[in-house]
Protein backbone atom coordinates (compact mmCIF):
# COMPACT_ATOMS: atom_id res chain seq x y z
CA UNK A 1 0.00 0.00 0.00
CA UNK A 2 1.22 3.23 -0.79
CA UNK A 3 0.32 6.36 1.39
CA UNK A 4 -2.10 8.74 -0.44
CA UNK A 5 -0.91 12.40 -0.96
CA UNK A 6 -4.29 14.05 0.28
CA UNK A 7 -4.53 12.33 3.47
CA UNK A 8 -0.98 10.56 4.41
CA UNK A 9 -3.07 7.21 5.16
CA UNK A 10 -2.51 3.85 2.95
CA UNK A 11 -4.18 3.45 -0.70
CA UNK A 12 -5.15 0.01 -1.12
CA UNK A 13 -3.63 -1.85 -4.03
CA UNK A 14 -5.28 -4.42 -5.95
CA UNK A 15 -4.02 -7.81 -4.58
CA UNK A 16 -2.38 -9.52 -7.30
CA UNK A 17 -5.27 -12.12 -7.12
CA UNK A 18 -7.74 -9.88 -7.72
CA UNK A 19 -9.24 -8.98 -11.11
CA UNK A 20 -9.29 -4.87 -12.01
CA UNK A 21 -11.72 -4.02 -14.87
CA UNK A 22 -13.28 -0.72 -15.91
CA UNK A 23 -17.23 -0.79 -16.70
CA UNK A 24 -18.96 1.58 -18.12
CA UNK A 25 -22.18 2.71 -16.54
CA UNK A 26 -23.45 5.52 -18.73
CA UNK A 27 -22.06 7.75 -22.16
CA UNK A 28 -22.61 10.19 -24.54
CA UNK A 29 -20.90 10.68 -27.77
CA UNK A 30 -22.01 13.42 -30.28
CA UNK A 31 -20.28 11.30 -33.08
CA UNK A 32 -22.75 8.07 -32.77
CA UNK A 33 -26.15 8.04 -33.75
CA UNK A 34 -25.91 11.33 -35.90
CA UNK A 35 -25.92 12.69 -31.65
CA UNK A 36 -29.52 11.40 -31.16
CA UNK A 37 -29.79 11.66 -27.26
CA UNK A 38 -32.46 8.68 -27.10
CA UNK A 39 -30.53 5.96 -29.18
CA UNK A 40 -28.03 6.02 -26.62
CA UNK A 41 -29.91 6.30 -23.46
CA UNK A 42 -30.73 9.55 -22.72
CA UNK A 43 -33.38 12.09 -22.37
CA UNK A 44 -33.55 15.57 -21.98
CA UNK A 45 -35.65 18.79 -20.99
CA UNK A 46 -36.48 22.36 -20.78
CA UNK A 47 -33.67 23.17 -23.01
CA UNK A 48 -32.66 22.70 -27.00
CA UNK A 49 -29.49 19.82 -27.61
CA UNK A 50 -28.16 20.25 -31.58
CA UNK A 51 -24.80 18.79 -32.50
CA UNK A 52 -22.68 21.43 -34.18
CA UNK A 53 -19.03 20.89 -35.15
CA UNK A 54 -16.07 21.05 -33.31
CA UNK A 55 -12.73 20.48 -34.37
CA UNK A 56 -11.38 19.74 -31.03
CA UNK A 57 -13.96 17.27 -30.07
CA UNK A 58 -14.02 13.30 -31.01
CA UNK A 59 -15.15 12.77 -33.94
CA UNK A 60 -15.21 16.26 -34.65
CA UNK A 61 -18.48 16.88 -33.72
CA UNK A 62 -19.97 17.72 -30.02
CA UNK A 63 -23.36 18.56 -28.71
CA UNK A 64 -24.38 22.56 -27.87
CA UNK A 65 -27.26 22.96 -24.74
CA UNK A 66 -29.05 25.91 -24.71
CA UNK A 67 -31.89 26.41 -22.31
CA UNK A 68 -35.13 27.61 -23.32
CA UNK A 69 -36.42 31.13 -22.44
CA UNK A 70 -37.98 31.20 -19.24
CA UNK A 71 -37.37 28.00 -18.21
CA UNK A 72 -35.72 27.11 -14.33
CA UNK A 73 -33.87 24.38 -15.35
CA UNK A 74 -32.67 22.19 -18.71
CA UNK A 75 -31.35 18.62 -18.15
CA UNK A 76 -30.28 15.75 -19.38
CA UNK A 77 -30.58 11.88 -17.90
CA UNK A 78 -29.90 8.99 -18.22
CA UNK A 79 -30.46 5.62 -15.89
CA UNK A 80 -27.04 4.47 -14.29
CA UNK A 81 -27.92 1.17 -13.44
CA UNK A 82 -25.97 0.42 -10.25
CA UNK A 83 -24.29 3.04 -9.98
CA UNK A 84 -24.10 3.00 -6.42
CA UNK A 85 -21.44 -0.12 -6.36
CA UNK A 86 -19.05 2.98 -7.19
CA UNK A 87 -19.26 3.59 -3.68
CA UNK A 88 -18.36 -0.04 -3.01
CA UNK A 89 -15.80 -0.38 -5.34
CA UNK A 90 -14.60 2.89 -6.32
CA UNK A 91 -14.21 4.10 -9.52
CA UNK A 92 -14.26 7.54 -11.67
CA UNK A 93 -16.72 10.06 -13.13
CA UNK A 94 -15.76 12.07 -15.50
CA UNK A 95 -17.35 14.56 -18.06
CA UNK A 96 -15.74 16.50 -20.86
CA UNK A 97 -17.34 19.73 -21.46
CA UNK A 98 -16.40 23.81 -23.22
CA UNK A 99 -17.73 26.74 -22.14
CA UNK A 100 -18.35 28.95 -25.59
CA UNK A 101 -17.52 32.94 -25.89
CA UNK A 102 -15.80 34.86 -22.96
CA UNK A 103 -16.17 34.22 -19.21
CA UNK A 104 -18.50 36.31 -17.63
CA UNK A 105 -19.80 36.15 -14.09
CA UNK A 106 -22.25 33.83 -12.91
CA UNK A 107 -22.78 31.39 -15.82
CA UNK A 108 -23.32 27.98 -15.38
CA UNK A 109 -21.27 25.82 -17.38
CA UNK A 110 -22.34 22.37 -15.97
CA UNK A 111 -24.06 20.44 -12.93
CA UNK A 112 -23.73 17.16 -12.04
CA UNK A 113 -26.51 15.47 -9.61
CA UNK A 114 -26.04 11.64 -8.92
CA UNK A 115 -28.79 10.24 -7.13
CA UNK A 116 -28.58 6.58 -5.66
CA UNK A 117 -32.03 4.88 -4.68
CA UNK A 118 -30.20 3.37 -2.03
CA UNK A 119 -27.11 2.90 -0.77
CA UNK A 120 -25.38 -0.17 -0.44
CA UNK A 121 -25.30 -2.37 3.03
CA UNK A 122 -22.44 -0.45 4.94
CA UNK A 123 -22.36 2.47 3.11
CA UNK A 124 -23.45 5.65 5.34
CA UNK A 125 -23.22 9.06 3.76
CA UNK A 126 -21.88 12.30 6.15
CA UNK A 127 -23.91 15.29 6.76
CA UNK A 128 -27.58 14.65 7.31
CA UNK A 129 -29.14 16.49 3.79
CA UNK A 130 -31.16 13.52 3.27
CA UNK A 131 -30.15 13.13 -0.36
CA UNK A 132 -28.20 9.70 -1.78
CA UNK A 133 -25.94 11.37 -4.03
CA UNK A 134 -22.65 10.06 -5.85
CA UNK A 135 -22.17 13.26 -7.00
CA UNK A 136 -23.22 17.01 -6.27
CA UNK A 137 -21.53 19.85 -7.91
CA UNK A 138 -21.55 22.09 -10.26
CA UNK A 139 -19.54 24.46 -12.33
CA UNK A 140 -19.91 28.32 -12.40
CA UNK A 141 -18.10 31.16 -14.09
CA UNK A 142 -16.58 34.57 -12.40
CA UNK A 143 -15.20 37.12 -14.60
CA UNK A 144 -12.24 35.00 -15.05
CA UNK A 145 -12.27 31.36 -13.41
CA UNK A 146 -14.23 28.09 -13.89
CA UNK A 147 -15.10 27.58 -10.36
CA UNK A 148 -16.58 24.09 -8.86
CA UNK A 149 -19.11 24.18 -6.43
CA UNK A 150 -19.81 21.01 -4.43
CA UNK A 151 -23.75 20.53 -2.82
CA UNK A 152 -24.13 19.29 0.56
Amino acid sequence: DAPSSETGAPTPSPSENEAVSTTTLLSYRASESEGRLTEQGWSAGGGKAEIVADEGATGGTAMKLSKETGVGSWYLEHDAGTGAELLKNGGLISCRFKASGELVANQYVIALYWPVSSLPQGVTLTGDAGNNLLAAFYIQTDAKDLNVMYHN
